[in-house]
């Protein structure tokens, strides 16, 4: 029973801060593909007086991330881009006096690719901002992640920057002022002794 201590530390905690009145019931679930991308999912199963949802991140004893949020009890789906370990998803409601509740949770754990690995951006035909994910397994260095048009000219550049290796990373093209066409985006790794990865996939830009 020892792993269940923590989940009753914060329930206790939980109950100090909201008293026993309960503010709802849920269901929550969170699933990984194999490109380390997670979809959680959660869904109200009553309401007793919530007026904000809050969907929130814990890896290990970091503090909590918000990933999403709305007004009222509202089900839904979101899509987040997290490293690799152990990740636990929570929903929770808060009352009109500011009261929070945790109503469901979801863990799930997030591996590391088999090597180095470029995904297919998402949502891809895109009208606005497009995701990549990318996993480094070789060897830490400089990312470069560019657009090119079918001529090969750069259009926009969205990241520079060192990433060190054995982690997934997001990277997030605003391709809200690119005409609409087929574009290229790739990613180049810069290790100390040259380049230690390179990788494209097609974009497709709608209007």
């Amino acid at each position: 029973n020892y792993p269940r201590i923590p989940d009753f530390i914060q329930r206790i905690e939980g109950l100090l801060v909201t008293g026993n009145s309960l503010l709802g019931r849920a269901a929550m679930d969170a699933r990984v593909d194999s490109e380390g991308i997670v979809t959680v999912t959660w869904a109200f199963l009553a309401d007793f007086g919530i007026v904000e949802f809050i969907v929130r991140r814990h890896v290990g004893d970091d503090d909590a991330v918000t990933i999403t949020g709305g007004t009222g009890a509202v089900d839904g789906k979101t899509i987040d881009t997290p490293g690799v370990g152990r990740h636990i998803y929570e929903l929770w409601a808060r009352s009109q006096s500011g009261f929070e509740q945790r109503l469901a949770f979801a863990d799930v754990d997030v591996g590391a690719a088999a090597g180095d690995f470029l995904t297919q951006s998402f949502p891809n035909p895109t009208s606005g901002q497009a995701t990549i994910r990318y996993f480094l397994a070789r060897e830490s260095g400089i990312v470069s992640a560019e657009i090119f048009d079918i001529t090969g000219k750069r259009v926009l550049t969205a990241e520079e920057q060192y990433r060190e290796a054995g982690q997934w990373y997001a990277t997030f093209f605003d391709t809200s002022a690119l005409p609409s066409g087929v574009y290229f985006y790739k990613i180049t790794v810069d290790g100390f002794g040259g380049t230690v990865f390179e990788a494209a996939q097609p974009l497709i830009v709608i209007r």
